[in-house]
C-alpha cells in the first residue's frame, strides 16, 4: 500500500483548452478549500491543450500541474491525475463554468 503525504484531499482537474475559465475555477476551489480544516492539493492535468491554458496557469503557483503535450482524452487524463495525486481522498472536477456552485 502506498504511503500518503499527509494531504487529506486531492482535487484533480483535467484540462483541455480551458484558458478562459480555468483560472476562475481554480480561484474558487482555493477560496472554498482554504477555509476547511484539512490539508488539500489541487492537481491540474493538462491534456495537450492547443489554446493558452498553460499561460493562464502561470500566475497560479499553489496548484500542482501535470503538463502532457499530447491530447489523450478525458478518461486517460483523469486516471493519470488520480494515480499522481497525493491525497488520501481523491476526487475530480471538470473546469467548466460553475454557475455559482462548487461541484462538491
Amino acid at each position: 500500500m502506498m504511503a500518503h503525504s499527509g494531504i487529506y484531499l486531492s482535487v484533480v482537474v483535467p484540462a483541455y483548452n480551458r484558458a478562459t475559465i480555468l483560472p476562475e475555477t481554480l480561484r474558487r476551489f482555493q477560496e472554498y478549500l482554504s477555509a476547511k480544516p484539512f490539508s488539500y492539493e489541487i492537481l491540474v492535468v493538462l491534456d495537450g491543450p492547443t489554446d493558452h491554458t498553460r499561460e493562464a496557469l502561470e500566475p497560479m503557483k499553489s496548484e500542482r500541474i501535470l503538463d502532457r503535450k499530447v491530447n489523450r482524452g478525458k478518461g486517460y487524463t483523469v486516471r493519470e491525475g488520480m494515480l499522481k495525486a497525493l491525497g488520501r481522498v481523491r476526487l475530480f472536477s471538470d473546469a467548466d463554468k460553475l454557475n455559482g456552485h462548487l461541484p462538491f
